[in-house]
């Protein structure tokens, strides 16, 4: 049993996209009234265990602005995705995380589970996990001045080689994020146009290398080890790849703390300008 599971939570649904089947729940009965509308038309009966966990700081009209200690945070599982005072920040990386769940028999561009940030003018893609981790670290992050986007995926044109918009495939009502009836708009931004990546980063598995060059085959390697759809586009997704990879250059972090590894993220993107 997870720290989590002693929270206070008030609402459990369970839902089924595709293949899977997985819980939801919150600690905001508002929260869970969005979830209900929301995603009606994925709602199942079976029992599930939670995947994702939404902690919502209920706040009455009238009460003012909120503190600094009124964070909203997104868990999938025991992993944070989310820690802000925006609550249509957790709205929209939890429909980013549904979305997801469509992408292994998806064939319109190749969806990978990787993360795009703009650091110091360049498109860095960056392994979804760090990008939560990341994320997790708050005004820290925002001071550097860099945005974790709203999704932790990103759709990879196959002509082109290009991250490109993601193109919404569940059945959801309109306006599905205003409905939630949140203040705020957020910030955290998603791609919008096609992009050309200019550094790929993985993970290696520990140890004092810090941050290395790494060769291209190895990148597209690492790249597409975290594409659910790459057996389903088969060798049209794979040159897709080799397209983004062509153009940029390719690094591996060493995992380590969350602090470290972003340090050697800056370090490299500095270093290649």
């Amino acid at each position: 049993m997870s720290k989590l599971d002693h929270l206070g939570w008030v609402v459990y649904r369970s839902f089924g996209v595709g293949p899977y089947r997985f819980g939801v729940r919150t600690t905001s009965r508002r929260f869970g009234a969005w979830l209900d509308s929301a995603f009606a038309a994925y709602r199942i009966d079976d029992k599930t265990e939670p995947y994702l966990s939404a902690v919502i700081v209920e706040r009455n009209e009238g009460e003012g602005q909120a503190s600094r200690r009124d964070f909203h945070l997104l868990y999938r599982r025991t992993d944070p995705l989310v820690r802000t005072l925006d609550t249509s920040e957790v709205t929209s990386t939890l429909v980013g995380e549904l979305e997801a769940c469509t992408y292994p028999e998806r064939e319109d561009a190749v969806y990978s589970h990787a993360a795009l940030l703009s650091i110091d003018d360049r498109n860095v893609l960056i392994p979804a996990v760090l990008a939560s981790g990341i994320a997790s670290l708050g005004r820290r992050v925002e001071r550097m001045g860099i945005s974790i986007p709203v999704t932790f995926s990103v759709a990879i044109d196959t002509g082109s080689g290009e991250v490109v918009p993601i193109r919404p495939a569940l059945d959801l009502p309109p306006d599905v994020l205003g409905s939630a009836g949140v203040a705020g708009n957020g910030h955290r931004p998603k791609v919008t146009e096609p992009t050309q990546v200019d550094a790929l980063f993985s993970l290696g598995r520990g140890s004092d290398a810090g941050v290395q060059p790494i060769s291209r085959a190895r990148g597209l390697h690492a790249l597409a080890s975290v594409s659910p759809n790459l057996p389903t586009m088969g060798r049209g997704g794979l040159d897709g790849l080799g397209r983004l990879v062509a153009g940029a250059r390719c690094y591996q972090l060493e995992r380590g703390s969350v602090r470290r590894m972003l340090d050697d993220l800056l370090l490299a993107v500095g270093g290649a300008a």
